[in-house]
């Protein structure tokens, strides 16, 4: 059900490691980057991106501040191993 699906999302964006991991699999999959391939590869891209919106959209419908939370905790361990 999509309220087991919320809370399953909530279980793990309430740990660090857990926005973490669901950080890095939105970065891996190139929610955050355009896609300007224009030959086969495109269709890989995009579906790899697809898959990183849906963990997007589940995260965002779960706690939308919880994004705001990744991006400062992402942009803070970037300066850690700068």
């Amino acid at each position: 059900s999509l309220e087991r699906k919320r809370n399953n999302v909530l279980a793990v964006i309430s740990t660090k490691e857990g926005r973490e991991y669901l950080w890095e699999l939105m970065s891996v999959t190139g929610v955050f980057q355009t896609n300007v391939a224009t030959d086969n590869s495109a269709f890989v891209i995009n579906g790899h991106r697809n898959a990183g919106l849906l963990i997007l959209a589940d995260v965002l419908n779960a706690d939308s501040s919880a994004f705001t939370t990744m991006q400062r905790e992402a942009k803070e361990k970037e300066a850690e191993n700068a």
